[in-house]
């Protein structure tokens, strides 16, 4: 499932009540431990006046499904998971190295981070809202 807050949590349902349910983690001891800095800071923030952390609002593309194109030229399918004005989450295998330049569609960036999810780019530029959409897609 996609949570706005957490990202893409996966697992195994393994309780139901009218309330809701259980889920038991599929995640590895650091992306637990990232659920677990995120769920901590959300129940905080208010109480202790936390800043954001994030610049830039995440959405979901309504069609995930686009291209990376490596430096060398070659494209590669891939999967939007998340994206903002700064940079994006990308499914991708093979994932291109970490300070890799590429194109996400016809936005220019940089691999910052690999996950157990994908890669995370940031954009070269800070991308207008109204043609994010139209530049991944």
């Amino acid at each position: 499932m996609y949570i706005d807050t957490l990202g893409r949590v996966e697992g195994e349902i393994v309780r139901t009540s009218p309330e809701g349910f259980a889920l038991q983690l599929k995640a590895t001891q650091n992306r637990r431990e990232k659920i677990i800095d995120t769920l901590t800071w959300l129940l905080n923030k208010e109480r202790f006046l936390l800043p954001e952390t994030r610049r830039h609002e995440r959405i979901v593309p309504k069609n995930p499904a686009t291209k990376l194109k490596l430096s060398d030229g070659t494209e590669v399918p891939c999967r939007v998971l998340d994206v903002s004005l700064g940079g994006a989450a990308v499914d991708v295998e093979p994932k291109p190295p970490i300070g890799a330049h590429v194109m996400l569609g016809r936005t220019a960036g940089r691999v910052i981070r690999h996950g157990e999810d994908g890669i995370s780019l940031k954009f070269i530029e800070i991308q207008d809202h109204t043609d994010l959409t139209d530049q991944i897609g």
